[in-house]
């Protein structure tokens, strides 16, 4: 039994790991101003490693997405800080896409909803950061 939860956290760290090589690639990217590879460069990761693009993400139901992302994908609420990091940074910056923008706000601030819900902290960080995106809908 010690040896499956050793495991299972062995996942979820490398999951939280390859979210954060992401955002940070997704960065380095946005620094140089190249939008079009900031999309694929994202789209390639998530697919490689969580097996779901921006457009599958998008396309999953609003009532079980939260389940695919925490159940099926393993991700904790640290991993999903970083994914909606990196969803809301690749958001901001779609050429002429306000469907897409408002689409992966909505997502973010229903994964902002979840963990308010789940947390046993309160995060004046998400706090602001959800704030902000109602502000953007």
């Amino acid at each position: 039994m010690q040896q499956e939860k050793d495991y299972l956290k062995k996942q979820i760290d490398q999951l939280g790991i390859v979210l954060r090589k992401v955002l940070s690639d997704l960065l380095g990217i946005k620094q140089q101003g190249v939008q079009q590879d900031i999309i694929e460069t994202t789209n390639k990761a998530l697919k490689s490693e969580i097996d779901l693009d921006l457009n599958e993400f998008i396309a999953l139901p609003d009532d079980s997405f939260i389940d695919t992302l925490v159940r099926k994908k393993g991700f904790n609420n640290e991993n999903l800080d970083y994914f909606t990091d990196i969803l809301i940074s690749v958001a901001e910056r779609f050429p002429d896409d306000e469907a897409m923008k408002k689409s992966l706000y909505q997502k973010c601030l229903l994964i902002y909803t979840f963990q308010e819900k789940s947390a046993s902290t309160y995060s004046f960080g998400r706090q602001m950061k959800t704030d902000r995106l109602k502000k953007l809908l």
